[in-house]
């Protein structure tokens, strides 16, 4: 897989491209304020940070099926996902990759997006 970061403000030009992995499926693509990118590589839990310049800062692994991601002002990373099973879970972890919580949500549905306010709330959705 193949992430390119492009220039807006230089007629579009690429200005850095990162090769992450031989055939991995992208679930998630997020920018944080301060220009790193988190992705989510595959539904394993497999998460990665880059740059702003796109270096790789660091790759981890969560025990949940990765659905959905968001990142709030301070720059830490909301994930929500199933981990065994239909169990929905949101995880946050900081900007450097640690969990700092992770909370099993008590529903039957299993969530696909995770978002957050101005104010730290989090909120989970799904479409079902």
């Amino acid at each position: 897989m193949h992430i390119l970061g492009i220039d807006a403000s230089a007629a579009n030009h690429p200005y850095w491209m990162e090769m992450l992995a031989s055939n991995p499926s992208t679930r998630y693509l997020t920018k944080s304020s301060t220009g790193d990118v988190y992705l989510g590589l595959d539904s394993s839990g497999n998460s990665v940070k880059l740059n702003s310049l796109g270096a790789l800062q660091w790759q981890k692994t969560n025990a949940i099926t990765l659905a959905g991601t968001a990142v709030d002002s301070s720059d830490n990373l909301y994930t929500v996902g199933n981990a065994s099973g239909p169990t929905p879970h949101l995880v946050k972890s900081d900007s450097s990759g640690t969990i700092l919580w992770q909370r099993k949500v008590t529903s039957a549905v299993s969530y696909s997006a995770v978002g957050t306010d101005s104010s730290g709330n989090v909120y989970a959705g799904t479409t079902e």
